[in-house]
């Protein structure tokens, strides 16, 4: 992969990045000039995006349960959940609310999950459902106190605009794309800080503050990651390499 990439990256006209940080990847690890790249943001899935409420439940493990942390992405180590559950394992009795986890991944790691969970005594707290289909999860979102996403790389961060589209705030790393996924509905936390992550999920219960945070975060994903808005990003890349030749 690491052949094939840089060899297209090199003999291609014109590269979509699909963040800013992906760009800056390219230039220092392929060494492609910056003249070849174009920044073009993705969008989610049109179900995310709706703008009313709907009325899709939510998976039979989370009836009756309201304002949990969610996480939601692969269960592998750069995603980040081990640094989510020491730092919940932190917080101050009155913020310890249920943690949903939703997706699956390595044995392995989830081994290393299930013993720390184990050792802080927060079994009881966290839920895991493997997969959920795009209807459900929207649902899921629009329930949860705000994402704990605190991945330490990306190209983008689907889950963030997700969440964003929905009407919820997130916590993210500032690394990588992170930040530009997250724009102004974000928290955004040092992702190998526990303490850091701790404080920002204390941070999230404050209703002023995740306000604020998911009125500028709906904004915020509406102007840059609205279907419509990449969709024209992309045909106008394809435009100016017609009309240069």
């Amino acid at each position: 992969y690491k052949l094939k990439y840089k060899s297209s990256a090199k003999r291609a006209d014109r590269i979509i990045a699909i963040s800013k940080s992906t760009k800056k990847d390219l230039e220092t690890h392929y060494n492609i000039h910056s003249h070849k790249i174009s920044v073009v943001y993705q969008s989610c899935n049109s179900i995310f995006q709706e703008e009313n409420f709907h009325e899709f439940m939510v998976p039979l493990e989370l009836s009756g349960i309201s304002d949990y942390y969610l996480y939601v992405g692969s269960i592998i180590e750069r995603k980040g959940l081990l640094q989510a559950i020491i730092a919940f394992s932190k917080l101050p009795a009155e913020y310890k609310k249920n943690f949903v986890v939703i997706g699956h991944g390595n044995n392995a790691y989830r081994k290393k999950i299930n013993d720390l969970l184990q050792y802080y005594d927060l079994k009881d707290y966290f839920i895991f459902i493997d997969n959920i289909p795009n209807s459900d999860l929207s649902a899921v979102y629009e329930h949860c106190l705000g994402l704990v996403y605190v991945s330490i790389y990306e190209g983008f961060g689907i889950p963030v605009i997700e969440c964003l589209f929905r009407n919820r705030p997130v916590i993210t790393s500032n690394l990588s794309s992170m930040p530009e996924a997250a724009g102004p509905g974000g928290i955004v936390v040092d992702p190998y800080s526990p303490d850091d992550i701790c404080l920002a999920m204390i941070n999230l219960n404050n209703s002023n503050v995740r306000e604020e945070l998911i009125q500028k975060g709906y904004s915020y994903v509406k102007d840059n990651f609205a279907a419509l808005k990449t969709t024209g990003n992309v045909m106008r890349v394809y435009e100016e390499m017609l009309q240069s030749g």
